[in-house]
């Protein structure tokens, strides 16, 4: 299936030119193939691209223009690869950040240049004295930040996620923070979900039941194989969050009465059994596809083996003629192949297609 255009185009953009930078030797933010599979290394990298002029305005100070299932979230120390995977079954777009809490990581040398009183001789001005502090980000663990960026790259370059890092500076022994504004809805303890707005009881809902549901299909497939599903398999993800969101509107009645919990567990059922109808059509699918396959290996065997000496001409002039003549067998396996094929395309359309997707590759 074609894969869908970027969520949010600006981000996209930043971070194709990340991973791109990465690679290009003659880049200020160039990591050498020895440690592009360090997490340390590209989580420093990562925050040193961001925080240059150009992307910082592009992506943290931009003028806010969201949708309505645009999400941004404190998630203190929750973990990364969970709440990407939870929240991007309803969220269009995904901003996390740490908001300054954890560890100092250094990601930029501080200096200072003491200037110059010019030269009357050269006519060269007087330079200024310059200083420019050592700046790093905040984060509890950098080693998953790094990775949860490795693994994300599908979603990323696609627009659809990213992580602000928490900038800071170093004045002699003291860290400050840098004030950065960022639009974030949520702060997230554990995986209570805490509105830093009354505005947007939509998505905070959406967020809320995902993040309750039990969903192993997405619990039980790392991030990188999510993220190659969802994106590869946009179609289908994109019916699955809409169904996902209809169900989130249809409990907004319950998810704040006695019978919340009763409501959560009839989704999960309901979310169980689209996964099993899904699993028996693919089953029936690939029994056909079988079938179709013996049909024509068997009828090849047989007549090969009846076949003796001067016969065997014979016997391939008769292959050759009950594969390709009219209405032959090839024809029929290509004519069930694309009845199957076209079965998928519309088992697809349903919206579980991709929840089997993840959980086939769980198993």
């Amino acid at each position: 299936m074609a894969r869908s255009a970027p969520y949010d185009p600006d981000v996209a953009e930043a971070m194709n030119a990340f991973f791109k930078s990465t690679r290009r030797s003659f880049s200020r933010y160039f990591v050498p193939p020895s440690h592009r599979d360090d997490p340390s290394s590209i989580a420093k990298t990562y925050a040193k691209f961001l925080n240059s002029d150009s992307w910082r305005v592009n992506l943290i100070t931009r003028p806010g223009n969201r949708g309505r299932y645009a999400v941004g979230m404190s998630i203190g120390s929750a973990n990364l690869e969970f709440l990407t995977k939870r929240s991007a079954l309803v969220a269009d777009t995904l901003l996390l950040s740490h908001s300054g809490q954890g560890l100092y990581h250094k990601v930029q040398e501080g200096f200072h240049s003491g200037g110059s009183r010019g030269s009357a001789i050269t006519g060269d001005p007087p330079a200024p004295e310059r200083n420019e502090d050592e700046i790093g980000f905040i984060c509890p663990d950098i080693t998953e930040v790094g990775k949860w960026i490795l693994d994300a790259k599908e979603l990323l370059t696609q627009g659809r996620v990213w992580y602000m890092p928490s900038f800071a500076r170093r004045l002699d022994d003291r860290i400050e923070a840098l004030s950065q504004p960022a639009p974030i809805d949520f702060l997230i303890h554990d995986r209570l979900l805490v509105p830093s707005s009354p505005e947007r009881p939509l998505v905070k809902d959406a967020i809320r039941v995902v993040l309750q549901l039990d969903l192993p299909f997405v619990d039980g497939v790392s991030l990188k194989e999510f993220c190659k599903i969802t994106v590869g398999e946009a179609y289908a993800y994109e019916g699955f969050r809409n169904l996902l969101r209809r169900k989130v509107l249809e409990l907004d009645s319950a998810l704040d009465a006695v019978h919340s919990e009763r409501a959560l567990a009839l989704l999960n059922m309901e979310i169980s059994d689209g996964l099993r109808e899904v699993e028996a059509k693919m089953r029936d699918i690939k029994g056909m596809r079988r079938f179709a396959r013996g049909t024509v290996v068997g009828a090849t065997a047989a007549t090969l083996y009846a076949a003796r000496g001067d016969a065997l001409p014979s016997a391939i002039e008769a292959i050759v003629s009950t594969m390709i003549g009219g209405g032959g067998l090839l024809f029929d396996y290509w004519q069930s192949g694309k009845e199957q094929s076209g079965r998928v395309d519309e088992l697809r359309t349903s919206g579980w297609y991709y929840i089997w997707r993840l959980d086939s590759r769980r198993r």
